[in-house]
């Protein structure tokens, strides 16, 4: 290969390198997951895009069918709908299942339904209480 060839073709990988991290960067400020932050953070938390884990999803379920069979959820639905979501476990999508830290342990779980929070609690840690954000 010739060394203008060779210079023209890290060139256009360079450039496709930086196309993808600029699309990247953007994606993550205007995404789905950007949405789920920002309203996450206006209950008062300081997450940033890494701090949101994906534990599970499904392209077609509800809530009710990723989780364990017979689990009683009108604790979690209860502590979600007075944070201000939805939180029908039984409607159908596409979901997301996201996990983030709350501190002292707890664990934030978000369940997202077509883009949108529908079910979100604290989960206290060492014991099954949860409570809203």
């Amino acid at each position: 290969m010739q060394k203008r060839a060779k210079i023209i073709l890290l060139a256009s990988a360079a450039a496709l390198l930086l196309a993808a991290a600029v699309l990247s960067f953007k994606t993550a400020r205007t995404g789905e997951r950007a949405k789920i932050i920002e309203k996450l953070n206006s209950f008062g938390y300081d997450f940033r895009f890494d701090d949101l884990f994906l534990a599970g999803d499904s392209s077609l379920g509800s809530i009710r069918s990723m989780l364990p069979e017979g689990l009683d959820l009108s604790e979690a639905v209860s502590a979600s709908k007075s944070s201000g979501f939805a939180s029908d476990i039984d409607k159908t999508g596409e979901i997301a299942l996201l996990l983030a830290d709350a501190g002292g342990g707890n664990v934030i779980t978000v369940f997202v339904l077509d883009g949108e929070i529908e079910l979100c609690f604290i989960q206290v840690k060492g014991t099954y209480e949860v409570r809203p954000l």
